[in-house]
Formats: structure tokens, sequence, C-alpha cells
């Protein structure tokens, strides 16, 4: 009946207009992003600027505009962006984490603490945050509590154990089992790159000599 056909064609017509929307909404978030990725690879400001004018509500955008004012050592206005695009996308770890790092250039430390810890929180099986952390408190001279995060990340990332094992003998030069203390190796991985790293600067500890002659390791690892 007539009622049913405009029905039909009410049903149709909203259909089309939420399309038309939808279109119109990723035209223009995909100029933005198109703004900002063009931005960021000239290290362009007004670029930057113009990414976020052309869509005020894309994260990425104001994302882009703080790493330029990072590379141009602009804190606050880093700060600022970065605040803008954790509004617009509070569960994404990496915003917070560069949050952090402005804030920690900026001086406020226990503002940047907190940032490492909500990135954490997002993403607590990632490297990246718990090796953030841990500079940010070997920094501040607490090294104990620093190590906890650094050799965390080291298990998430085994690559990253050189450095850390690096940061340990700068702190304890010639003291092994401080390094092997403050490292923590619990994975065969760590402790072969552990065994590796000890060997090559001459340090020794009861605990790696025990793991170089276990059963752990094959006839040719030893």
């Amino acid at each position: 009946n007539e009622s049913n056909v405009w029905k039909t064609y009410l049903t149709a017509s909203l259909y089309f207009v939420f399309l038309i929307f939808i279109g119109i909404s990723a035209a223009i978030q995909g100029g933005s992003n198109y703004y900002a990725d063009l931005a960021l690879s000239k290290g362009s400001m007004t670029g930057a600027d113009t990414a976020v004018s052309f869509q005020p509500g894309n994260p990425n955008a104001y994302k882009t505009r703080g790493l330029i004012n990072l590379h141009y050592r602009d804190f606050t206005s880093a700060a600022n962006d970065f605040e803008h695009a954790i509004a617009l996308r509070d569960s994404d770890y990496d915003l917070w984490l560069l949050l952090g790092l402005a804030r920690s250039e900026l001086g406020d430390k226990l503002a940047a603490r907190e940032c490492y810890e909500r990135a954490i929180l997002l993403a607590p099986r990632y490297s990246q945050p718990n090796f953030d952390m841990g500079m940010l408190l070997l920094n501040e001279s607490q090294p104990e509590r620093a190590f906890e995060f650094l050799s965390t990340a080291a298990e998430y990332d085994p690559e990253l154990y050189p450095s850390v094992l690096e940061l340990a003998r700068k702190l304890f030069p010639n003291n092994a089992e401080a390094i092997e203390n403050s490292v923590r190796p619990r994975s065969i991985d760590a402790k072969k790159i552990t065994a590796r790293y000890f060997i090559k600067h001459g340090l020794m500890t009861e605990n790696v000599k025990a793991f170089l002659f276990s059963d752990e390791l094959t006839g040719p690892e030893r």
C-alpha cells in the first residue's frame, strides 16, 4: 500500500544520506591524513597546521604536529598537540609515550611518569613503554626500580638486552654480580646474550658459569 511505499522510500533516502555522510567523512579524514603524512615527511609545520585545520577531529593530525614540534624542540606545543590527540584517542599507548617524552623534556618528571604508567597499562607486554619508564627512572637516580622496567622491556624484545647490559655495566663497572642482578636474565635467549656479553667484556658470575656448562646449551653452543 501507499504507506509501505513511503516507508520504503524514506528508509532508502535515509540510507542514501548516510552513505553520502560516510563518504564525505572518509574523504575529509583521508585528506587530513594525506596532509599529515606530507607534513611529517618534510618536517613542515605549515603542512601540519593544514592537516589539523582540514579535520580538527583527527588525532593523527595532532600527533604529526606534535612530532614536528618535538623535532624543533618546542616541547610545550608538542605536549599540547599530544594532549589534543589523546583527547580524541586515549587508548593509543604511543600517544601517551610521546606526551611523556614532551613532559620529561619540560622537566615535569612526575607527569612524564604518569604518562608512561598509562602507556604500560594500555600495552603491558610491549617493550617500549617499559623501556621508556626505565630510562626515566634511571635518569632520576633510581637504578633498582629502573632496571625492573628495563629488564622487562628486554624480556619482551631480546634485541634490547645488549643496550640494557651496557647501561648496567656503565652503572656498575666491572661488577659482574651487580650487572647480572640488574638485568635479571630469565629466558634461555636472555641467558645466552648475557653470557656472550660477559665473555666479551671479561666478566663472569657463578650463575653464568653454571649456565655455560648446563644442559640448557648444546655441545656446539658451549
